[in-house]
């Protein structure tokens, strides 16, 4: 299977209670996505190089768009992620 990649500029954005998107803070955020074949081979071999699992993390993303999915159709991701609002742009 060949490795998926994406790209996207991840702008964190946090809304007022009125609504306005104010911009506290920027960041830039790469993000490549892959689906290795073997989990347990994978694990072996990060495990054999000195990686190690440091840290697990869950969460709850709650995605919107419009009911015609213009923001998905142009690679837009809107999303409150647990109590912060992320806003994805193509990059």
């Amino acid at each position: 299977m060949r490795a998926r990649f994406a790209r996207h500029l991840l702008v964190a954005a946090s809304l007022s209670r009125r609504g306005i998107a104010s911009m506290g803070g920027t960041m830039i955020e790469v993000e490549r996505k892959f689906a290795p074949p073997d989990l347990v081979q994978l694990a072996r071999r990060v495990e054999e190089l000195g990686g190690k699992r440091v840290s697990e993390a869950s969460f709850t993303d709650v995605y919107f768009d419009t009911p015609d999915c213009a923001l998905t159709r142009r690679d837009i991701w809107l999303r409150r992620r647990d109590d912060e609002w992320e806003l994805k742009l193509p990059v």
